[in-house]
């Protein structure tokens, strides 16, 4: 992928857990691999575990620098239709999106389908629906945002956690220590977990291997079904077996096994791969 003079890259703070499991040569060689990854250049010799821990870091850095290119791409695309479009007063209209961290960012937004106009008190009634219905949708996103840290930070309940983690903060109205909360999926990457006693939820290696895929699968592909139907692993010699609670999550990958089958290969090699479903389903 051309870099087109990108001159930054973003470092989560979900990567630290597994960079923890390096010594601090194996460190460095990580930080040189993102840096010449980044740059183009060619990679340093790296272990196996220090390899798999870039894989995981390497996919998080290409998804983030795509959704800056297709960003870059639109702007040009603006600047050959003349700009955005203004409203009669001069004023650019806007919208709340959410950004690329997480937060939330007032950007432009086009050719905007509910443009802002002068109603009438007939109309304040069908105009609160229409905002409530947004708000709605809103939430749910966030939701499924939370959802999905804390499904690969290996929390053994994702769902408990998200309802802890809105709970908590809508009781402070979104505040933390004394100031209001701007980028909320950086605010669920610090959250503790509930203490449990319960053992990981997946092997650490698997749930690299299966956030590779996400994020690739997610250039093509709508992969919610990937974390909310998958229900367990067994890994053998020779078999990688996943528990689905859905056939929609084995048609996903096997609808996209070409992007899929890389990434199993590269963390499994030898092995086939099977699904187990419920009966009934």
């Amino acid at each position: 992928m051309a870099r087109q003079n990108k001159d930054t890259f973003l470092l989560r703070h979900d990567f630290f857990p597994q960079i923890k499991m390096l010594t601090m040569e194996q460190r460095g060689r990580l930080l040189t691999a993102i840096y010449a990854h980044a740059t183009e250049e060619e990679l340093p010799e790296m272990d196996e575990l220090t390899t798999l821990c870039f894989g995981f870091i390497r996919a998080s850095l290409d998804a983030n620098a795509k959704k800056y290119y297709a960003e870059c791409e639109q702007n040009r695309e603006n600047g050959r239709k003349g700009g955005r479009p203004k409203k009669a007063d001069g004023f650019e209209e806007n919208r709340t999106v959410f950004s690329e961290s997480g937060g939330f960012s007032s950007k432009p937004a086009g050719n905007c389908e509910n443009p802002i106009e002068s109603v009438s008190d007939s109309d304040i009634d069908s105009e609160s629906d229409s905002v409530s219905v947004s708000e709605s949708e809103t939430r749910e996103e966030e939701r499924e945002k939370f959802f999905e840290i804390f499904f690969f930070r290996n929390f053994r309940n994702p769902a408990n956690e998200v309802d802890r983690f809105v709970n908590h903060y809508q009781a402070t109205g979104w505040m933390r220590k004394g100031e209001k909360v701007v980028d909320k999926a950086a605010l669920a990457r610090a959250w503790t977990e509930e203490k449990t006693s319960e053992p990981l939820r997946y092997p650490v290696r698997f749930l690299q291997c299966w956030h590779e895929i996400y994020d690739r699968l997610s250039t093509v592909a709508v992969c919610r079904d990937m974390l909310t139907d998958l229900q367990g692993v067994e890994i053998t010699r020779d078999r990688l077996t996943l528990t689905v609670s859905s056939r929609r999550l084995a048609a996903l990958i096997e609808g996209n096994i070409h992007l899929a089958k890389p990434i199993l290969d590269y963390h499994y090699p030898g092995r086939t791969l099977h699904y187990r479903v419920p009966k009934g389903v």
